[in-house]
């Protein structure tokens, strides 16, 4: 009995191996199909040889880092609900580092929910990448949370390191913005990246109580920064209660 017991465990422990082996093989190929049709796509447009070498590069560093949703095929054939509740979960704790946000969480965690599914995504860059540039007003403007990574931003020529837990941009949320730097990925960078217009949406269509508005809150933030001698992308309001 032992005997067949072992024999039977063995050959199951086979039989995951074997198809742990298959499936990575098979994952493996379409990569390299992948790639090799970039390559040849590249070549037929007579792409430098320098660009065509950084543009590879940055196809592997995507093949091999987190994948995005629009990579993942099941994801839109599952509930919504448990979509919103997994779309609360990844970008919760980017949310936290912010003092309005986690206010924001505490007092109305139904917005945010809807916040976090409807307006938030995972951007992937690689090192070299620009986020954003100086004197740009994006059509879409959106507001960044380090998440994994670094990032540097250049403003009068200074450098400034952005580190995990941080986050950018976040004048785009409460007034029309142009950017005063420039925003480069420095390592493999991942960020969430929270649409304005999406957020602006969402809030004004959930009427809170007086306690909890944050419109009062965008109030001090623009009355803040017309207060300074200049702005950056990196400035920031502190954020008092209202209740």
């Amino acid at each position: 009995v032992m005997w067949m017991f072992a024999f039977m465990s063995a050959a199951v422990v086979v039989s995951v191996l074997t198809s742990n082996l298959t499936q990575l093989h098979i994952i493996g190929g379409s990569r390299s199909r992948q790639l090799a049709m970039l390559r040849k796509y590249l070549k037929q447009n007579s792409i430098s040889s320098n660009l065509a070498l950084r543009m590879q590069r940055s196809a592997q560093h995507a093949l091999s880092a987190d994948l995005t949703a629009d990579l993942v095929e099941l994801l839109p054939v599952v509930a919504e609900p448990l979509r919103v509740e997994m779309h609360f979960e990844m970008y919760l704790s980017n949310l936290q580092n912010h003092t309005f946000f986690s206010a924001y969480i505490n007092e109305s965690p139904q917005v945010i929910r809807r916040i976090c599914h409807y307006a938030m995504s995972t951007v992937l860059l690689s090192t070299g990448d620009v986020v954003f540039s100086k004197g740009e007003s994006p059509s879409q403007p959106k507001m960044y949370f380090i998440t994994k990574g670094q990032c540097d931003y250049v403003h009068a020529g200074e450098p400034q390191t952005v580190n995990e837990r941080q986050y950018i941009a976040e004048a785009v949320l409460w007034t029309r913005w142009t950017h005063q730097g420039t925003l480069i990925a420095n390592s493999d960078l991942k960020l969430a990246a929270l649409d304005a217009k999406i957020f602006q949406d969402i809030s004004d269509r959930f009427k809170e109580t007086a306690s909890f508005d944050p419109k009062l809150y965008a109030a001090d933030f623009v009355g803040y920064m017309n207060s300074l001698d200049y702005c950056t992308d990196l400035s920031q309001c502190k954020y008092r209660s209202f209740e």
